[in-house]
């Protein structure tokens, strides 16, 4: 949708106003979509419901492809938003599940990015060289139903079920770990990615006010009002390369194995990077280094807490795909308040909002670490323990 927006709001008369009903359509439906899809993939099974939204998403393409009006093309965008929030959990839950070796389903996760992030950067090259030549309409249906038909075939003749949908039950019936602590560390993690989300790409819309700026310093009063053609292609690749290289560094980085001190580093250092940038907000060329420093920063982090969101080891099924789908909704909830900022506060006052979240994410790693107090007062009690078990 970001690289059809224009083309298709000319077209269909679309003012500002629908144009941010749409986007808000989009979010809520991902959102309830993520949120319904933790139920359906426990009561129907991962591999079927990935076959059902798969052949769902192909009507729902061609569908979207030739909306006549403002009234279709919102209804389209309900069904567009609910199928890619079917989609991401589990797709999600059935990675985790269908790997066995830990550092295998590490570097699926790597695989997983990088056609991601390479899938990003090929539409908006796409969007550069073809839109003009043959609508954003025909656009739409060349450069979506391809990705499609790959993972339709594997899915329908090769892949296997992951878990039924009976042995579901039987896992959690006999699994030891305490629901309690599989709902705290679930919650935490949550809100640390709702917090992630806010920054994530809300720094992508940063990117039309610092235009906005290097056009007043330079005295230009042409108007940016929002990221278009040959900038829309170039923010596309340099965010793509931003994130490539920030998986790369994480695969590498998870050796060390403590996975909630990366965290930590790495939320001090985007809080860092920030407040670096409200000090130089007028130094344009290092506000856009600085973006690029937290991308690579946060996708550490989000690569990161995907790991820990997914561990089928300390979560069973049913509570691996409530992780997963209720994650999904909290980043795109996150994303929408980090969107509507970007648009509608001042260029000084996102940088500091920036700052702030950020900072929060800090704090909320932390709830994680073990305190030295906590330590201390697990020590003494460990040591009474084994006193008394050497008077019996």
């Amino acid at each position: 949708p970001a690289v059809i927006s224009q083309p298709m709001s000319c077209e269909l008369d679309v003012t500002k106003s629908q144009e941010d009903i749409l986007s808000l359509i989009l979010y809520v439906t991902l959102t309830i979509s993520s949120i319904m899809a933790t139920k359906v993939i426990n009561c129907f099974g991962r591999r079927a419901t990935i076959l059902t939204v798969l052949y769902i998403t192909i009507a729902v393409i061609i569908i979207c492809a030739f909306v006549p009006n403002y009234v279709t093309l919102l209804i389209s965008r309900i069904l567009l938003g609910s199928v890619i929030g079917f989609k991401f959990c589990p797709s999600s839950v059935y990675l985790a599940e269908i790997t066995s070796d830990q550092k295998f389903y590490k570097f699926s996760v790597l695989i997983t990015t990088t056609f991601y992030t390479l899938g990003g950067a090929w539409c908006g090259l796409l969007g550069y060289l073809f839109l003009d030549l043959v609508g954003w309409r025909y656009f739409f249906l060349i450069s979506s139903l391809p990705v499609f038909l790959p993972p339709l075939i594997l899915f329908q003749f090769f892949l296997p079920e992951s878990c039924k949908p009976q042995q579901i039950q039987t896992v959690e019936d006999n699994c030891k770990t305490p629901r309690k602590h599989m709902i705290i560390k679930m919650t935490k993690l949550w809100c640390f990615v709702f917090l992630y989300g806010i920054y994530f790409y809300g720094a992508i819309l940063l990117i039309p006010s610092v235009a906005k700026v290097e056009n007043e310093n330079s005295d230009d009063t042409t108007p940016c009002d929002a990221i278009h053609g040959t900038q829309f292609l170039i923010v596309t690749v340099v965010f793509g390369v931003c994130h490539m290289i920030g998986s790369v560094l994480w695969y590498f980085i998870t050796r060390i194995r403590k996975p909630y001190v990366i965290m930590a580093a790495a939320a001090v250092l985007i809080t860092g990077t920030y407040a670096t940038m409200c000090f130089l907000r007028r130094n344009i060329t290092f506000i856009y280094v600085g973006i690029g420093i937290t991308q690579i920063l946060s996708m550490i982090s989000n690569q990161q807490t995907f790991i820990l969101l997914s561990d089928k080891d300390f979560f069973t099924p049913k509570y691996l795909s409530v992780s997963l789908g209720v994650s999904s909704s909290a980043f795109t909830l996150g994303s929408m308040v980090g969107n509507t900022a970007s648009q509608l506060l001042p260029y000084t006052t996102t940088l500091y909002l920036h700052l702030g979240i950020a900072a929060a994410s800090f704090f909320c790693v932390l709830s994680f670490l073990p305190t030295p107090v906590c330590l201390h007062v697990g020590r003494i009690l460990r040591r009474k323990d084994n006193d008394q078990k050497i008077l019996i």
